[in-house]
């Protein structure tokens, strides 16, 4: 091969490996992030200060334990900042904000908390849900517009059929990358209170509107995430419809084998669930090398449960690494540790734009 032929080969190769584009995301579910002020059309009295005149809403409340924990919170403009220095610790061990291209965040209450959350950790935009979701709880996205990551819209998928009550929407952002569209959707979807046939209902909902996206740009592609409230255990599972002529992967199966096993613990069953997940579109899943998925779980988001309840099944048991969820009745000076951080470890995306 001649000197000339060769440089050429070697310039364009070194064009094509420059064309690939990492993408990270990272979606957290930061469990229960509200402002200190009084919404009035959403039950938000549980996060108030006890000096608030709409604290008394707590004592309509007809369960016993969520009368408790709502009369005991006394939420104030002290705790709300140091739940966002918590979030922001929590983030930034794993990487500087600036290579976080996409943080989806789970269980906030309006664009108001988001602002302070955007301001203490360093992204220049985000978008929002605004649900009819009666807690008044919502979803937001984080991301960096620069040269390569164009942000084009928003849009609000509402959940109106097969659902037993208003639930939260789901979040869809379009954005351009290197002139290619890209669909994130952050989803929370209804909790385990309720059947698995409004999941379901949810589900295909979403996948409704995927396939109206991909119709109307075929060469769009999808990154799916959030928390998904959804048990292996389900038959048939909301996951199927997802699922179906492999429309999305499901990047589950990029979990490490020495990885822990869920995102969230769910102590009454002793049980993992991995219910923060990522799915793409079949046509990002380039393989293990290109493509990474974890469950982000450092020592200090971890902690211990010790079943000392004698009627319990499982008294006596002790369990260490769990999410070290965040306890609302401490004081914003006790030490990180006491005070703890979410009851849902982040998950992580890592994979090439093609």
């Amino acid at each position: 091969m001649s000197i000339f032929k060769y440089l050429i080969f070697i310039s364009f190769s070194f064009l094509s490996v420059q064309s690939v584009y990492a993408l990270t995301f990272m979606s957290y579910n930061v469990e229960n992030l509200f402002d200190d002020q009084d919404d009035p059309v959403k039950s938000d009295e549980a996060y108030l200060p006890k000096s608030h005149k709409s604290k008394s809403k707590c004592a309509a409340i007809k369960k016993t334990y969520y009368r408790s924990q709502c009369q005991k919170t006394d939420w104030t403009a002290a705790k709300v900042n140091k739940k966002l220095e918590l979030i922001q610790e929590a983030v930034y061990s794993y990487a500087p904000v600036k290579e976080i291209d996409f943080l989806a965040v789970i269980e906030v209450e309006n664009d108001q908390i988001l602002k302070k959350l955007s301001k203490k950790l360093g992204f220049s935009s985000f978008v929002s849900t605004h649900s009819p979701d009666e807690r008044g709880i919502d979803v937001g996205l984080f991301f960096h517009e620069s040269k390569k990551i164009k942000f084009i819209k928003e849009e609000e998928l509402e959940i109106k059929e097969g659902v037993n009550k208003p639930t939260r929407n789901i979040l869809i952002a379009e954005f351009l990358i290197e002139k290619k569209a890209l669909y994130v959707v952050v989803n929370h979807w209804p909790s385990q209170g309720a059947p698995t046939e409004v999941r379901m209902a949810v589900a295909k909902k979403l996948k409704q509107r995927l396939v109206e996206i991909k119709k109307e740009k075929p060469q769009a592609q999808f990154v799916i995430t959030g928390d998904f409230n959804t048990l292996d255990s389900e038959v048939p599972s909301p996951f199927d419809p997802l699922r179906e002529g492999s429309f999305l992967i499901d990047t589950r199966k990029y979990l490490k084998k020495d990885s822990v096993v869920g995102s969230y613990f769910y102590g009454r069953q002793m049980t993992w669930n991995l219910l923060d997940r990522f799915f793409i579109s079949k046509e990002l899943d380039a393989g293990e090398k290109k493509v990474d998925f974890q469950i982000w779980n450092p020592a200090f988001l971890t902690g211990v449960m010790e079943y000392t309840y004698k009627d319990s099944p499982f008294f006596g048991s002790r369990v260490v690494g769990i999410p070290k969820r965040f306890n609302h009745h401490k004081k914003p000076t006790a030490k990180n540790s006491q005070i703890g951080y979410s009851d849902h470890f982040p998950v992580i995306l890592k994979l090439d734009w093609p």
